[in-house]
Parts: C-alpha cells; structure tokens; sequence
C-alpha cells in the first residue's frame, strides 16, 4: 500500500496565513509558526510557504521570516514567492528552505528554471501553475481550465 503524502501550503499575506477563494476574498487563518508547531505534531511530510504578494511588490518573501520559519519545522519547506534570479533562490535555501516554488518567473523566465536545477538540483526546483476553471455561460458538464499568470486571467485568444 502506498503511503498518503501530506502537503500543506500556506499563502503568507503580510506573513500571516491567508486562505483565498478563487484567488480572491482573503481571510486571516492565523500565524504560521503557531501552524508549522501544528504540523510538526501531526508529522506532515512537507510544507510550502508561497507568499502571495511578493511578485506583485516585487520583492522575494523576507529571508528572516523564512529562517524563523525553517528553525522551527521539522519537515522539509519549499519557499515561493517573487523568486526571479538565481540569487534569490540561492538566498531562499540558504535561509532553510529545502525547495524553492517558480511560478510567474517560469512562465516570464523559462530559462530560470533549468539554471535553478543547474545550481541546485531538479530536487530543490518546483513549478507551479495558478489554474482555475472559466465557466462563461453553458460550456457543457465540463468547463476548460485556464492558467492565471499574476492572478490575471490569461491571454491565450481563446
């Protein structure tokens, strides 16, 4: 039998724990260190960190917020969140994240990908795509889905 991974992403807003619906509507869940002390009790395997407003401020999530944040888990964390440059990644993991998450700079930077893994290992590297569901009037049991680059509906002339 295969074992069931646990993991948990948290949207840090301000570095608070936000829960978003439909990438709107934001509500604060709470504190994320009082969270990971959570999931170090009920031995979740990892946990991702994206926060959610860094890309937009253009900046990378605070690297001391991060190491608090790594000193007290005990599972391994993937960081996300306005990461554009191998040295920003570089500082992420230096800060203990384990994994770094690449969203709008995979779609705007392809090549930050494979210099990532280069540096670092495919190990430490993940993708992410924001995607939801666009039903505009009767598309059939089956909406198609679209990707959201910066939470803007994407420009794909369809």
């Amino acid at each position: 039998m295969q074992h069931v991974r646990v993991i948990p992403t948290l949207l840090l807003k301000d570095w608070g724990i936000v829960k978003t619906v439909g990438f709107d509507a934001e509500t604060y869940i709470g504190c994320p260190i009082n969270a990971v002390r959570v999931f170090n009790a009920n031995d979740v395997d990892e946990l991702i960190l994206l926060d959610i407003l860094a890309t937009q401020e253009g900046r990378t999530p605070d690297p001391e917020r991060v190491t608090q944040i790594a000193d007290e888990s005990l599972m391994p964390i993937a960081v996300g969140g306005g990461l554009r440059s191998v040295a920003s990644v570089r500082q992420m993991l230096a800060c203990g994240a384990d994994k770094v998450v690449l969203n709008s700079a995979a779609i705007e930077v392809p090549e930050l990908v494979r210099d990532c893994a280069t540096h670092f290992g495919s190990q430490c590297v993940v993708v992410s795509i924001d995607a939801r569901r666009e039903a505009e009037g009767w598309q059939g049991p089956d909406p198609p889905w679209h990707h959201h680059h910066r939470t803007r509906p994407p420009s794909t002339g369809e």
